[in-house]
């Protein structure tokens, strides 16, 4: 039946939002999970699942919907403006250190964002002021990690602009400023050429073993609906790492490197997840 027609009175809010947006950018096709993966049939969800890689890899675009707590809600709303800060700090940073944006000359600047006040002293105080919050709902949700890092590009409706990220960087749309430091990790480019030989325990392969870890531990932070789905929610990303840290792969770890990465401790910054029952 949906192959012949779908009544908008049945959409949720975000999904009329996405083909709104689709229609603007000038795009006929829509893919939408929950519509075009059948939710009750295991063989229809195995299969798909399997291709989920493709999807994303082949999109044109992935649509962010991260202030949309629900799927009635939408993402097209308007926004409530923050209160502007009392001043903003420019500095100039390491080439390599936290975050920054490179300006056209090749000099790393960066701003920093404070409120002002008083203490009871009358001397006057300040304290860093947060302009580049992290990208609400969808960052929390385990299944949205694999768009995120798969897509060739990805719009996310942000709580307060429209933000553009890609495998290399990530914009605010209309130079609004963006510090990257709730950005998610990104795949490092090697893993998207799996043709190349990468010698195990070189640089280059170092550097793609603690982006998997550095993903892994993302994940772990993120919450899933159904814990069942724990592996399946990032089996697309493994598959990207297996020609480099595999072949075997063991419930989100690899057979070549198990004993390192059975040294790990939780981090008491974040709380702790229930384990899996199974």
């Amino acid at each position: 039946w949906y192959k012949l027609r779908i009544d908008p009175a049945e959409l949720p809010q975000t999904i009329l939002d996405a083909i709104h947006v689709t229609r603007a950018l000038g795009i006929d096709l829509l893919w939408v999970d929950g519509l075009c993966i059948v939710q009750d049939s295991d063989q229809d969800m195995h299969h798909e699942l399997g291709r989920m890689r493709d999807v994303y890899r082949n999109a044109y675009v992935t649509i962010d919907a991260s202030t949309a707590a629900k799927v009635s809600e939408g993402f097209l709303q308007d926004r409530e403006l923050r209160p502007m800060p009392d001043a903003v700090l420019p500095f100039i940073c390491p080439r390599a250190g936290g975050p920054a944006e490179q300006s056209a000359n090749g000099t790393q600047l960066g701003m920093v964002y404070v409120k002002l006040g008083f203490n009871d002293d009358n001397y006057c105080t300040f304290g860093e002021y947060e302009r580049d919050d992290p990208d609400s709902y969808t960052a929390l949700r385990g299944w949205c990690l694999q768009e995120r890092l798969l897509s060739t590009r990805l719009l996310i409706f942000n709580s307060e602009t429209l933000r553009l990220r890609c495998h290399t960087t990530t914009h605010n749309i209309g130079g609004a400023d963006h510090n990257g430091r709730h950005d998610t990790t990104r795949i490092p480019d090697a893993v998207f050429h799996p043709d190349r030989l990468i010698a195990r325990h070189s640089d280059k392969w170092q550097a793609i073993h603690r982006a998997w870890l550095k993903i892994v531990e993302e994940y772990t932070r993120a919450n899933l609906s159904n814990p069942e789905d724990k592996l399946n929610a990032i089996s697309a990303v493994a598959e990207m790492f297996a020609p480099f840290l595999g072949p075997e792969y063991v419930a989100g770890l690899w057979r070549p490197s198990l004993l390192d990465n059975l040294l790990w401790e939780s981090d008491d910054q974040y709380p702790l997840s229930p384990r899996p029952t199974k």
